[in-house]
């Protein structure tokens, strides 16, 4: 899982290639902003949380456990409004917050459904629900929410291609952020697809491309 890093927290000593969110400094790497620390063997980046994206209700997104407090905690959903978890998803008899860290520490992610967006923009969530889950290992990584409906495709076409062909576990909020679970090349063979398919996204006949490519590329594994 992708650990959520802070400005000016060191994030690499090695002399990497540097992508955005990250700046070097007598001669090492550090974060300039709040988000997920995506490193590579030779490339390093910071992906920010805060983004652009609108919650509606009904909606499943991914989101980051970024406070917890002795009821709730606070999930970052890559949208500038805040966002709550109960802590009474987990349990009735509410113990205190050493408990809640244990449950869910910072840095946690979560696939939940969007139960409730009141009138000042404050989000709660629910695990409540078919489907919403924890999730275990893997890496987040993030797109523009507006290109999530070409991701998921006409019935789940596109993702459920991605899944069959790279052989990875995929979960897609509609805040734009995706979790990717699987063996490490696999899972590059998907973020790979998934870059395509964000940059392509207007492109004809892109499902049977995608669908070739990951076969193709799969041959290689």
């Amino acid at each position: 899982m992708r650990r959520l890093v802070i400005p000016g927290e060191l994030v690499s000593k090695e002399n990497k290639k540097m992508g955005t969110g990250v700046a070097r400094k007598d001669g090492e790497i550090h974060s300039n902003q709040l988000g997920l620390l995506d490193e590579k063997e030779n490339f390093v980046r910071v992906i920010p949380l805060s983004g652009g994206y609108n919650p509606k209700e009904i909606d499943f997104v991914i989101g980051v456990v970024s406070y917890v407090h002795n009821t709730f905690w606070k999930l970052d959903i890559a949208s500038p409004y805040k966002s709550i978890l109960p802590g009474g998803e987990f349990f009735r008899d509410l113990r205190g917050k050493e408990r809640l860290r244990d449950i869910l520490p910072i840095g946690s992610a979560v696939y939940v459904k969007i139960k409730e967006v009141t009138k000042s923009k404050g989000v709660f969530t629910t695990l409540k629900w078919r489907g919403a889950t924890v999730l275990k290992g893997g890496f987040l990584i993030e797109i523009s929410p507006s290109k999530v409906p070409r991701l998921i495709g006409k019935k789940d076409s596109m993702i459920d291609i991605l899944r069959s062909e790279s052989g990875c576990e995929i979960l897609v909020g509609q805040n734009g952020v995706i979790w990717i679970n699987g063996p490490v090349e696999n899972m590059d063979l998907a973020i790979e697809a998934i870059r395509y398919i964000e940059a392509n996204s207007h492109k004809r006949g892109l499902t049977d491309y995608v669908k070739n490519m990951l076969i193709e590329k799969r041959k290689n594994l």
